[in-house]
């Protein structure tokens, strides 16, 4: 019989498995559960490159700037409305010029990894030896889940820097005044951005918990 056992996928990233298909006994898979160990191998480089490109989108750099803008632009304690008016420039300028760059290679991570994804659930499904099959269609369901909440996580992204990027707007159209009426909007705002830094972090909670099932999984 054979059995699925499983070593470290790459020194940069252990948390990723790469599978390898110990064969004896099962000549009539032999080839495909091959081809299933290199597509295992190839999803375990999109999840890593997604994983990056994910972390990269809302990785605080000071050298871009842009937190540092949003919170100048929000500084109600700033007595300068000309301050705020250049923070809030400033900050959708960086968001311009380098977040929706990094958007772009976060959607083109989960576009590689929805075809990986797409390859480990055709082989798996095409095993033809029962036991398996099921162990391979495991494994696909839970890479198919991590692609969900990748794709999950970056639609709560793009909500919230939408919200960020309407009160900018918003700071600019009034000259950096932060007038009554638009406080409450802000708090509004900030009150759903914090809502879904929540729901971030238990996403991403998530993807880590799918990954320790990988490992179970392929587990000796």
């Amino acid at each position: 019989m054979s059995k699925i056992t499983s070593v470290p996928a790459m020194q940069r990233n252990p948390a990723l498995l790469v599978c390898v298909l110990v064969l004896s006994g099962c000549s009539k898979d032999s080839e495909t559960l091959d081809r299933f160990s290199r597509a295992y191998t190839a999803f375990s480089d999109a999840s890593f490159d997604t994983r990056v490109a994910s972390i990269a989108v809302i990785f605080n750099d000071e050298k871009q700037g842009y937190w540092t803008e949003l919170r100048g632009a929000l500084d109600q304690r700033n007595p300068s409305n000309k301050g705020r008016l250049e923070h809030a420039r400033a900050a959708l300028t960086v968001e311009s010029d380098v977040i929706d760059s990094k958007f772009d290679d976060f959607n083109s991570a989960l576009d590689k990894l929805d075809y990986a994804v797409g390859q480990l659930v055709e082989i798996a499904n095409s095993v033809r030896d029962r036991e398996h099959r099921d162990e391979a269609i495991g494994v696909s369901q839970r890479a198919r889940q991590m692609y969900s909440d990748y794709t999950s996580l970056r639609r709560l992204y793009i909500e919230a820097f939408s919200r960020r990027r309407e009160v900018l707007e918003g700071i600019v159209a009034d000259g950096g005044n932060l007038i009554p009426a638009k406080l409450g909007r802000l708090k509004e705002a900030a009150g759903r951005v914090k809502a879904i830094a929540n729901e971030q972090k238990a996403l991403e909670q998530q993807v880590s918990s799918t990954e320790d099932q990988l490992k179970m999984c392929l587990a000796l």
